[in-house]
């Protein structure tokens, strides 16, 4: 079977990880590798702002006609039967790619129209999950004992992150100022253990916990430290989307979804991600002006935004027909 996309298990699979390769470069025409999909996708509708707070109850909405139009350019790893795109930032694309259904992930880097396998010192496995502005690459790795740690890539020079007494650690955002979130694993405590989001700012880690929530995962921040994640509650394994403003988390959900995903954030406070409806197919999602947008890629079985930028081309991921995940950028 192939590998099917969808950003909620993705996100919570934190046992799958890239196995690092020999650096691979592949130039392509520029033309050729970035080709415009068959259809251009509308944002297909808005929906309207739904109550917010920990306790906000999902309402009905009317469907709203968008006038906004994305058009979209594949960014598949040469010869892969999957990839997905993670982050497009300042003219660089970072993301994960394998080429047989049962093989682990691999992180790969595009710039330039050249693609590049990113090796991490040390790793058995890897993955990336973002870049910022300035080039700055985040993601995680196993090492040798099956640990599972943060990194930041600077140029090639790699550094570890790990939460202080966390079993395992996942960096998932850097903004431009090198402020970091993610999620990190707890001790087990009768034989289970929490996952809890974490903010790295100013060299402190701070840990981040929905109110009530079972697990957290922090997904994505922007220059001002606004977060935005995902959390589960003791009676839903069911995702609901929150952001953290000001040092107050509160939940935003899209109206009569299944699950909500929240993954990036720009500094104009747009929000990316995905939601799942009533039959359980992953959206993409663009909230912005105090609307949830939805955005599909025409023809897409499931399609799911990833981190978004300030300005330029952000991230998406789909899966077409046959069942085949493939990752792209937006704009």
């Amino acid at each position: 079977m192939r590998k099917v996309l969808s950003v909620v298990s993705m996100a919570l699979a934190l046992g799958l990880f890239a196995v690092a390769q020999d650096t691979v470069n592949i130039s392509r025409n520029a033309a050729a590798q970035r080709g415009t999909l068959n259809e251009d996708s509308p944002l297909m509708r808005v929906l309207r702002k739904p109550a917010v707070g920990a306790n906000a109850k999902q309402t009905k909405s009317p469907l709203i006609p968008a006038r906004h139009i994305f058009r979209f350019a594949t960014a598949d790893f040469p010869g892969a039967s999957f990839t997905e795109t993670m982050a497009v930032n300042n003219g660089v694309v970072v993301g994960n790619y394998s080429f047989t259904s049962d093989a682990l992930l691999t992180p790969f880097v595009l710039k330039g129209g050249v693609y590049r396998t990113l090796i991490v010192p040390g790793a058995v496995s890897a993955r990336v999950f973002s870049v910022n502005s300035v080039g700055q690459i985040v993601g995680d790795y196993n090492d040798s004992s099956g640990v599972r740690h943060g990194f930041v890539d600077t140029a090639g020079v790699f550094t570890t992150i790990d939460f202080p007494g966390s079993v395992d650690t996942t960096v998932a955002d850097i903004n431009a100022n090198g402020d970091m979130v993610g999620s990190y694993g707890d001790e087990a405590v009768g034989g289970i253990g929490r996952t809890h989001g974490f903010l790295f700012h100013g060299g402190t880690f701070t840990t981040l916990d929905f109110p009530g929530a079972a697990l957290t995962m922090a997904f994505g921040l922007n220059a001002s430290d606004e977060v935005v994640g995902a959390y589960q509650t003791n009676t839903s394994n069911f995702n609901n989307g929150f952001i953290l403003q000001n040092g107050v988390m509160t939940t935003l959900n899209v109206p009569l979804a299944s699950g909500t995903t929240l993954f990036g954030v720009t500094d104009d406070g747009d929000i990316s991600g995905s939601y799942k409806d009533a039959t359980f197919t992953d959206h993409g999602l663009l909230f912005s002006d105090g609307a949830f947008g939805t955005v599909d890629i025409t023809g897409a079985m499931a399609t799911s935004l990833m981190h978004i930028p300030n300005v330029g081309p952000f991230a998406v991921n789909y899966t077409d027909q046959t069942f085949e995940g493939h990752g792209a950028a937006g704009n």
